[in-house]
């Protein structure tokens, strides 16, 4: 697998597959589109996403046949990931994290 997209977008159609919010039974998830928050960030509309749901993945390009996409960012950053249940945000994904991808890739994980 090739590694995503890397780096700042303006506006990006991404989904945030949820992890379990505290105290919920089911997975929660929402589609909504990326912005800038500042020169290091980004976020992205979603709501509900309460603690429990920190390190969830921000998922682009999904291809419904093969259910795979791109991870371009994960819930953490401002705010320890918020301040707000419906607005989510992630660090951008730079040049550190393709290294990081395509070692791990390299090393058969």
């Amino acid at each position: 697998m090739a590694a995503g997209p890397i780096g700042r977008w303006p506006s990006l159609a991404a989904a945030a597959a949820g992890l379990y919010p505290a105290g919920g039974q089911e997975p929660i998830s929402c589609i909504g589109r990326s912005a800038q928050q500042d020169p290091h960030q980004m976020r992205l509309p979603c709501t509900g996403y309460t603690g429990g749901t920190s390190g969830s993945p921000w998922i682009t390009e999904i291809d419904p046949r093969t259910r795979t996409g791109y991870v371009i960012g994960v819930i953490g950053g401002h705010q320890r990931g918020g301040d707000s249940p419906d607005v989510s945000y992630s660090a951008y994904f730079g040049a550190d994290v393709r290294t990081l991808y395509e070692r791990a890739v390299a090393q058969g994980g």
